[in-house]
């Protein structure tokens, strides 16, 4: 009688094994998929701030120091995460115009450190 259970629960054991696996291909697949959606949107709306914050510099015919774009990306990014992550607080925004705030910072000592092209 035992030898009968054998096959039967190598058999359910596969099956569990075979299943799960499949599901955790579809689950990771999909959290890939929606970084993915996440990264795009975000660089879409970051070149649109970009966008409008140059047709704002060209309108206002004055000096106007325009910021790279990767600032606009990572406050976008930044911003979607905390909307996913329903923490979109006055608090969480403070905290990400310091942060943003600081990568303008980084950009600038990086941009006086690059070295120039000679004209």
């Amino acid at each position: 009688m035992d030898q009968v259970y054998v096959p039967l629960l190598s058999g359910f054991i596969g099956a569990i094994i075979g299943s799960a696996s499949s599901l955790i291909a579809i689950w990771l697949q999909g959290r890939l998929q929606d970084a993915r959606e996440r990264r795009k949107l975000a660089t879409d709306l970051a070149l649109e701030h970009y966008k409008f914050m140059v047709q704002t510099a060209v309108d206002s015919k004055r000096p106007f120091t325009l910021l790279p774009l990767v600032v606009y990306v990572h406050y976008h990014t930044e911003l979607l995460k905390l909307i996913d992550s329903n923490a979109l607080t006055p608090e969480a925004i403070e905290h990400l115009d310091k942060e943003n705030k600081r990568s303008v910072e980084a950009v600038h000592r990086a941009e006086k450190t690059r070295p120039r092209p000679e004209a």
